[in-house]
């Protein structure tokens, strides 16, 4: 069986290497259709000044899957065992294996650095051939990333995975509802509760308007850390 691009250290070097936008974005100005899957990978460190609280659209889940093990697990993990670091973002070929090598280096990290093995390793059993079965894995997953990091002072981590844009706009919803008020919603985005559910319905998938209007709410009007 060929092996998938997405699982492939190589296609996410370049992408670096060619500084393509991986956070907030259309993955490769890919439109949304019904395979795509869209994320909400959020790092706010404040010892390290990561601030990250982005939306994206993937392709799909294998796409999601790569940009978590070669992307933002290194990028968090790091920020969380060097708040000094360099970088604002991060690329590693073999995460584990690098959280082996640290475990020298910080030793008084130890029980850090066992956790965040645990959690990649999980991550990597998350692969599958099949989209949807990889997508169920994948949602699983990043519940319980969500769940591991409640606890942490000064430091927000967690990784929301939706199958559509209707299910990302009830998550949406349901965050300004019970934190903020459904008016702040609707300052913030330029758009009613219903009028955001009515664009986010099936008829999005054959509707160009509709797509450029839900992707821009999510990759420029979203500033509330879910």
């Amino acid at each position: 069986m060929k092996q998938s691009k997405y699982s492939i250290a190589d296609y996410w070097r370049n992408k670096i290497r060619l500084d393509e936008e991986l956070w907030g974005c259309l993955f490769e100005n890919q439109p949304i259709t019904q395979n795509s899957v869209i994320i909400n990978p959020v790092i706010l460190n404040s010892y390290s000044d990561q601030s990250e609280n982005a939306w994206a659209v993937y392709p799909n889940p294998q796409s999601v899957f790569g940009f978590l093990k070669f992307i933002y697990l290194p990028t968090a993990f790091i920020g969380l065992i060097n708040p000094e670091m360099e970088y604002q973002y991060y690329f590693e070929e073999d995460l584990g294996e690098l959280l082996d090598e640290l475990k020298d280096e910080y030793p008084d990290k130890i029980k850090l650095l066992t956790k965040m093995e645990e959690i990649y390793f999980a991550l990597n059993n998350s692969w599958d051939d099949h989209s949807h079965l990889c997508l169920e894995k994948i949602k699983q997953w990043s519940r319980s990333f969500n769940e591991a990091w409640l606890k942490l002072n000064g430091t927000a981590l967690s990784f929301h995975v939706f199958s559509s844009p209707e299910e990302a706009a009830k998550f949406i919803i349901q965050v300004y509802e019970e934190d903020l008020g459904i008016d702040f919603l609707e300052n913030d985005l330029g758009i009613t509760k219903n009028d955001l559910l009515s664009i986010t319905g099936q008829e999005i998938f054959q509707n160009a308007f509709m797509k450029r209007r839900f992707t821009d709410i999510l990759t420029n009007r979203l500033k509330v850390a879910f």
